[in-house]
């Protein structure tokens, strides 16, 4: 099925999966060019969705599709621990999903339009003369503001009523 072909409550439906048990991440990757020797950096963007639920993973893979699948075992010596199933989305795909979830995502809506962002920094293809200093700048702004926003999720503390 393609993305295209999702319905409201489909897209609906992604989107809470991901406010609750997904995210949208970007990886900076520091190389070092072999041509020209200077400090370059690649950046990986991708919307994760993870679960113990395998029907739950499967049936998100099933509708839009992924690039990546893996599963996470249980630590050893933690026998009421489950296997944790993600599913991975990058490239057009991530692309296309982010356009369908933003009207539906509430806690993680910044967090995907500054992968869509990032994203739009891509749709010009530089070659062989390399990514302007100016794309990467924007790109690697773009990125620390996601990682200071997922900062601010995993160290909230919840307040008590």
């Amino acid at each position: 099925m393609a993305i295209d072909d999702l319905t409201e409550t489909e897209c609906a439906y992604i989107a809470g999966y991901v406010d609750g048990d997904g995210g949208f991440y970007s990886y900076c990757l520091p190389y070092v060019s072999k041509k020209t020797g200077k400090n370059l950096f690649t950046f990986q963007n991708y919307i994760r969705f993870s679960s113990t639920d395998l029907c739950a993973i499967e049936w998100v893979g099933e509708k839009v599709g992924f690039t990546a699948y893996y599963q996470q075992k249980p630590v050893k010596g933690r026998p009421y621990e489950r296997i944790v199933y993600n599913l991975q989305i990058t490239g057009k795909k991530l692309d296309a999903l982010i356009v369908r979830l933003i009207p539906y995502l509430i806690i993680k809506k910044q967090n995907a339009i500054l992968v869509m962002k990032i994203r739009e920094t891509y749709q010009i293809k530089y070659g062989s003369q390399g990514v302007p200093q100016h794309i990467t700048d924007k790109r690697q702004e773009l990125h620390k503001q996601l990682r200071q926003i997922t900062s601010r999720f995993h160290n909230h503390p919840i307040k008590k009523s």
